[in-house]
């Protein structure tokens, strides 16, 4: 395949398209790769701490550590924060992500919704999850027809969320505040999850996975 080849295909299963395409990369120095890997975690943390809206993640009765998982957005603005709770390389270790996605005057709620249980359901896909309930997030209307639901410690009230799973891997969507919040979750199960707004990212910042 040569470099820059491009091509489109759909996913047997779902149905959903993709697209592919191949990148050149040129060999960069160690120096030079320092320098991207300190860019980014720059351009990370400035947009953990400056987001604009409240981030949730595990309450102080998790112990274990605590990580960013990643962001996104779009034209300088976040979308998103994902923070992250465990150890993501042991599959027998428990793994919690959690991401607050703000709702905007400016984006329809079904769209950041849509989007949510997409990137979720594609997560459970590939942890094994039953593909026939995990499917029509992807190609019915109503993506969170084929979950359950669920009550989950928010700040030490109870909140609804719709949930999908199995035994062990597991995932969550629910509408706290102006913010959805949704949960991957791995070897912990839904009643050993408690959550509250994180007032101080940094030990996030500095943290490491595992």
């Amino acid at each position: 395949m040569a470099a820059g080849e491009r091509g489109k295909g759909a996913c047997p299963n779902c149905g959903r398209g993709y697209s592919w395409g191949r990148m050149s990369l040129r060999p960069s120095s160690p120096e030079s790769r320092r320098a991207l890997e300190d860019e980014h975690r720059r351009r990370r943390d400035h947009a953990v701490r400056a987001c604009g809206f409240p981030l949730y993640g595990l309450d102080e009765s998790w112990s274990g550590s605590r990580w960013v998982g990643g962001y996104g957005g779009s034209t300088g603005r976040v979308d998103e924060v994902d923070l992250a709770h465990g150890d993501p390389r042991s599959q027998g270790a428990a793994l919690v992500r959690v991401t607050t996605s703000p709702l905007r005057e400016d984006t329809p709620v079904g769209l950041v919704l849509e989007n949510v249980v997409h990137s979720l359901s594609q997560a459970l896909w590939h942890e094994g999850v039953d593909h026939e309930r995990v499917r029509p997030a992807f190609v019915e209307n109503g993506p969170l027809g084929t979950w359950d639901r669920v009550v989950l410690q928010v700040s030490g009230q109870p909140v609804d969320f719709r949930y999908l799973g199995s035994d062990s891997v597991w995932g969550t969507v629910g509408d706290v505040g102006q913010e959805i919040v949704s949960i991957f979750a791995r070897n912990l199960q839904p009643e050993g999850v408690r959550l509250g707004v994180i007032s101080d990212p940094e030990p996030y910042i500095n943290g490491v996975a595992g």
